[in-house]
């Protein structure tokens, strides 16, 4: 994925991250893990950018099961 890499982003400790300016219009893939609780959680998120998006918000809800 390297040279498919768009950005990298860092949750604060609410899960929420926020995003570089990206072309509205376009969808972004975000993958992720993290440690929660003492579980392994992952997420595989479809997310079309758009105007003035700024933030996604990585949460038990919205994981990949």
């Amino acid at each position: 994925m390297g040279k498919h890499t768009v950005a990298q982003l860092k949750a604060d400790s609410n899960g929420t991250a926020n995003t570089p300016d990206l072309t509205a219009g376009k969808t972004y893939y975000l993958f992720g893990s993290a440690v929660s609780q003492g579980r392994k959680v992952t997420w595989h998120l479809p997310l079309k950018a758009a105007a003035g998006w700024t933030r996604v918000v990585l949460s038990t809800a919205n994981q990949t099961p």
